[in-house]
């Protein structure tokens, strides 16, 4: 969130890509974690996404809320896709 807080206001962060390919498991903490800094993208009117999550691991983000939050669409199979879905969608 510090990078979202530090943006030139003429180019502000609208989009951040969750990269979960490392990611083998989701804690309660990470969840409470996630949701809150979901939570304070949108906020600032900025989209949060997620690449290349294993099934097991979407499960356990499902389980916390996460996909309800942000949305079924917002799971990418690439960091790439991700990119491209929101440089389409008028984001920088």
């Amino acid at each position: 969130l510090a990078l979202a807080d530090g943006a030139d206001p003429a180019s502000p962060v609208r989009c951040v890509v969750l990269d979960a390919t490392a990611i083998v498991d989701v804690d309660y903490s990470g969840g409470l974690t996630l949701r809150q800094v979901v939570s304070e993208l949108r906020d600032r009117g900025a989209t949060f996404v997620i690449a290349e999550v294993e099934d097991a691991v979407r499960a356990e983000l499902d389980r916390f809320g996460i996909t309800e939050a942000i949305g079924a669409d917002a799971y990418f199979d690439t960091v790439g896709d991700a990119v491209a879905a929101h440089r389409g969608a008028g984001a920088p």
